[in-house]
């Protein structure tokens, strides 16, 4: 991370895994564990003009996730685009738009580019000993197709609530359930995970042990 001044900053990560989307190591692919190239994971810049934050380039995902589930995205998912984020005394909004994937320079059907328009409104706050956030979000994927993944539909446009609760102790509990709805499918359309952890990993010696349902 470059510090420009005291609003602006470039953010350079490396990665020589993985792909476009993420640094994983599949065990069995017969082109992991050779060298690979070196890319970047994230390059991005970074602004803040008051209450009001700018993103621009390969980013660490700014959008929030209840109990950072991996219902919608992946925990090493590092959009492409523009973001804009607002917070203000809890109150925080996220507006983002970005390239998922890049068709036209591909032999697809219509060589259209999938696009993500994110947007996400939520209130977070702290009473005694808990804190908690609550929000809902809204992904819009378009040139995608839900009928490639649940065989329904003709579009990927989603509606997210959640809820996230902890309660600071020693060893933090925190509780999170977040619910999805694919307005552009036919049928298996809605998604739900409900999440429990105890602990967090950060200094040495510390432990996190958690569970989830997915229904």
């Amino acid at each position: 991370s470059y510090e420009v001044d005291d609003v602006t900053s470039i953010k350079l990560r490396l990665a020589t895994a993985g792909g476009a989307s993420s640094t994983n190591d599949t065990l069995g692919d017969p082109n992991d564990g050779s060298a690979g190239a070196v890319y970047f994971d994230r390059a991005y810049l970074s602004h803040k003009a008051g209450d009001v934050k700018l993103n621009m380039g390969r980013m660490k995902n700014p959008l929030y996730r209840a109990g950072k589930n991996q219902l919608i995205f992946d925990g090493d998912f590092n959009p492409e685009g523009i973001h804009a984020s607002y917070n203000w005394k809890g109150v925080y909004v996220n507006l983002g738009s970005f390239w998922i994937d890049e068709n036209k320079a591909k032999s697809t059907d219509d060589g259209l580019d999938v696009t993500l328009t994110a947007t996400q409104a939520g209130y977070g706050n702290e009473v005694g000993k808990f804190k908690y956030n609550l929000g809902a979000s809204h992904y819009n994927f378009e040139n995608s197709h839900a009928k490639d993944i649940t065989g329904f539909g003709d579009g990927v446009n989603l509606l997210e609530l959640y809820f996230e609760v902890t309660y600071k102790m020693a060893q933090p509990i925190n509780f999170s359930v977040s619910k999805v709805e694919n307005s552009e499918a036919d049928g298996d359309n809605t998604a739900m995970i409900v999440g429990l952890a105890v602990g967090k990993t950060k200094a040495k010696g510390s432990w996190n042990v958690g569970a989830n349902q997915r229904i």
